[in-house]
């Protein structure tokens, strides 16, 4: 399981984005925030929203393509 996250200011409040790949087709994002409570994460620093994704669309160099993640990002929360 990969993972990349995205940070954006709406109306002064900081939210946390979550894009994650796996292998696992029978996983979902519930399944996800249970593990990461499980693993002793603060509930307050889970992130405020969270999607699966098959892959994470790279740049030419090789390194997360953000601006494409949060064109293409409908947000749906955790």
């Amino acid at each position: 399981m990969k993972n990349i996250g995205l940070k954006e200011v709406t109306q002064n409040y900081l939210q946390a984005h979550a894009f994650i790949t796996t292998n696992n087709k029978n996983l979902d994002i519930t399944d996800i925030r249970r593990f990461l409570l499980d693993k002793g994460l603060s509930d307050y620093k889970l992130p405020d929203s969270m999607t699966i994704v098959e892959n994470i669309p790279l740049t030419p160099i090789g390194k997360p393509d953000k601006k494409l993640l949060r064109k293409n990002f409908n947000p749906r929360g955790i």
